[in-house]
């Protein structure tokens, strides 16, 4: 399922990044116009490489590495060293197939993803290791925050792969059965945004055969039920909206969302189904603007015969910082940088000398990767609305 799409990302991912280069860097992969969720799993690559070689020399050092002003400098530099991370053509090629493929898998059918790759060679990982390999999966980010919460208040130290999946589904069902038929679409926006790429567009239509494979996987066998009844009449697709009022119906009819327990138990579909590219359906789309976000994003069209929108002369960005109230600061910096003031400061810095909504948008989608940050979040929502209303004002 999506198979073609699939191919149809992979050979555009292709064209942005590589165009008959012999390397290209972290730096140009996260400048690119690609997916962020294949921005995050390559710069999470990265980050967890240089990780383990610095905890290998620094487990034979006699040196302190703990000091907190070494330890925000070490940021920093990791941040640049991460960012000229050189891949040759052939290695960044094969793994970009393997990224694209696994992402698809993940939007389609995120649990019994995530419960494949964590415990792909081990039968217990430590919540450590965990916690790290999550990092990959930037989409649905409501499951690394849940398990993440989980850990901390029950001070877990490991998982076995069948407690893992047990808790995967018993709180992924709590969260999706409190929805209601708008959020639960909303929830699906990740996997609208992958397979509309490169587009852009608002008006992607999944087709009912990959969003059946969604809802069996969270165990809404409702929901499920009715896509397949609707395939009885003929090929369906829905657009975001069109599932948020589908899932309304349902969800009245039946009052709420329940999750079912899978026939199965879930560690054995682990083992026994064979990741795989999507097979293919159709995706129809038209082009239409979308709103600010972390990538490139042309100026607003003018409309009823207006005249588009006139930049401020000189470096639009070059008066951010002092633009920012005291409040506005510390969110920023709470929310987006986890309080590294020095990190903060950098990056403000930095941005002062940004002339283009396109260079901006690159840098913000690097912090976003770089601090784990949701991009769909109210904070960094307001972080791009800010930034990108210095270079195309409100008029």
């Amino acid at each position: 399922m999506l198979e073609s799409e699939t191919d149809r990302i992979l050979r555009t991912i292709r064209d942005h990044t590589l165009d008959r280069k012999s390397s290209v860097s972290l730096k140009e992969i996260l400048a690119a116009d690609i997916p962020y969720a294949v921005k995050l799993f390559f710069r999470t690559d990265v980050e967890l490489t240089l990780r383990r070689e610095l905890q290998e020399y620094r487990e034979r050092s006699r040196f302190s590495f703990d000091h907190p002003e070494v330890l925000s400098l070490q940021r920093q530099m990791n941040s640049i060293v991460i960012l000229h991370y050189a891949f040759t053509a052939k290695e960044f090629d094969k793994r970009l197939g393997d990224v694209v493929h696994l992402v698809a898998n993940y939007l389609i059918r995120p649990q019994w993803t995530i419960r494949g790759v964590l415990f792909e060679k081990d039968e217990v990982l430590t919540t450590r290791g965990l916690l790290s390999m999550l990092k990959y999966f930037g989409s649905y980010d409501y499951l690394r925050d849940i398990t993440i919460r989980y850990i901390r208040e029950r001070n877990i130290t490991s998982f076995s792969k069948k407690d893992f999946a047990h808790f995967l589904w018993k709180a992924d069902g709590a969260y999706v059965s409190r929805k209601t038929g708008e959020e639960l679409a909303r929830v699906l926006l990740p996997l609208y945004e992958f397979f509309e790429y490169p587009f852009k567009s608002n008006s992607v239509r999944i087709p009912a055969q990959a969003l059946i494979k969604f809802f069996e996987d969270k165990g809404i066998s409702s929901v499920a039920a009715r896509l397949e009844g609707e395939l009885q009449h003929a090929p369906a697709e829905y657009s975001q909206s069109e599932l948020a009022q589908l899932l309304e119906d349902v969800r009245g009819d039946g009052g709420g969302f329940s999750v079912d327990r899978p026939e199965s138990e879930p560690e054995a579909a682990a083992q026994t189904e064979e990741y795989a590219a999507p097979e293919s359906v159709s995706v129809q789309m038209q082009p239409e603007a979308l709103p600010p976000a972390a990538e490139e994003i042309p100026p607003p069209p003018p409309t009823n015969g207006e005249t588009a929108p006139t930049v401020a002369r000189g470096t639009p960005l070059s008066d951010f910082a002092s633009s920012l109230d005291d409040g506005e600061r510390k969110r920023f910096l709470k929310k987006l940088f986890h309080q590294d003031e020095p990190a903060f400061h950098t990056a403000l810095n930095h941005m002062s000398g940004i002339a283009s909504w396109k260079d901006a948008s690159r840098f913000i989608d690097e912090i976003f990767i770089q601090n784990d940050i949701n991009p769909y979040s109210s904070d960094a929502k307001r972080f791009i609305d800010m930034v990108y209303q210095k270079f195309y004002p409100p008029r």
